[in-house]
């Protein structure tokens, strides 16, 4: 058996024989127990640690390119893949809102800032006809797997601080954080940064799960973890996250026209094993303290879970997910 790594996208080619180069297919981070075909990924575009080969009468033989562990150890969101299965879906489908509600015009230029793995990136191209996009994250993990994602060949993408942009001043028609502004230590010189991006009559925009009041896809999990006294895993400006905070602080950074409003979504799983998978992944703070957990911690915290969590009795899981949006104009 032969392996080859690529340190720049996180890929993992594995050949063994009978099998072809073509034979093999990514398996996303940590799933090296579940069925390929259960998971609704796409095919041949993500960066993995582990291949699958097609042909059943080959050995299968997973390839892990970095330990779960060392993942995490540079960032809480630096695994693309984990933080797609996580949060990827549940953005574009809360990101589709956002865009209808900006309703931009099309030849514009875009900054996604905060881009993660381009899932919000990609549909800004998909939608909006934007003359550029410039996505920025300063995980270079996240950075990697936007990279690949085959919807995304018109942005460009770099690793960078929301809180110090390496865009020129008044270079943009379009700046907009996409479920990220509660993770920046100091939203208002992060929001600074964007107005002075943007040219005069440009729009600055954000959408961020509603913290405080609950809307976050995960709320569930951080009632169990706070139920066993465990750290919060909250964002650092969860507060900021409400209509009113963002409202308040567009105003404040001399934004006109500011305006908000509520986006709301469902959230589903297939049942119990799915949700539980889901927020366990490599992405996010959550996961760093589930996974030091004992077993029987672990035990405990699901049997929180299943009483809280709305499960039907074909045992799917949905319930409703909201964010929060607001925009406003450079004058």
């Amino acid at each position: 058996m032969q392996a080859r790594a690529s340190r720049q996208i996180g890929l993992v080619v594995v050949r063994i024989s009978p099998c072809t180069r073509q034979d093999w297919e990514p398996r996303p981070t940590g799933f090296a127990n579940r069925n390929y075909d259960e998971l609704d990924w796409p095919r041949n575009t993500l960066p993995c640690d582990e291949f699958i080969c097609n042909d059943v009468s080959s050995k299968v033989v997973p390839f892990h390119a970095r330990e779960l562990t060392a993942n995490m150890a540079n960032s809480d969101f630096n695994d693309g893949a984990a933080y797609e299965r996580l949060m990827g879906r549940w953005s574009r489908l809360v990101g589709e809102k956002f865009l209808d509600w900006l309703a931009p015009q099309p030849n514009l230029a875009w900054a996604d800032i905060g881009c993660g793995n381009g899932a919000f990136t990609e549909e800004i191209i998909r939608r909006c006809q934007p003359a550029s996009v410039l996505g920025l994250d300063p995980a270079e993990g996240q950075i990697a797997f936007a990279r690949m994602r085959p919807g995304t060949e018109l942005a460009r993408f770099e690793t960078g601080d929301a809180q110090a942009l390496p865009f020129p001043t008044a270079s943009l028609d379009m700046a907009v954080m996409a479920l990220v502004i509660a993770f920046i230590p100091d939203p208002a010189k992060a929001l600074a940064e964007q107005v002075r991006v943007v040219k005069p009559g440009g729009t600055v925009a954000t959408y961020m799960w509603d913290m405080p009041g609950g809307g976050f896809p995960g709320i569930h999990l951080f009632q169990a973890m706070q139920q066993l006294a465990l750290p919060n895993p909250r964002p650092p400006s969860s507060a900021l996250s409400t209509r009113e905070a963002l409202e308040s602080i567009w105003t404040s950074a001399g934004l006109k026209d500011v305006a908000s409003t509520k986006l709301s979504i469902t959230v589903f799983f297939e049942n119990f094993d799915d949700y539980w998978t889901t927020f366990t992944l490599p992405a996010g703070p959550q996961a760093k303290h589930i996974m030091a957990l004992t077993d029987d911690k672990k035990a405990e915290m699901k049997d929180i879970l299943r009483r809280i969590l709305p499960i039907a009795a074909d045992g799917r899981i949905a319930f409703t997910s909201f964010a929060n949006a607001v925009k406003g104009r450079r004058p």
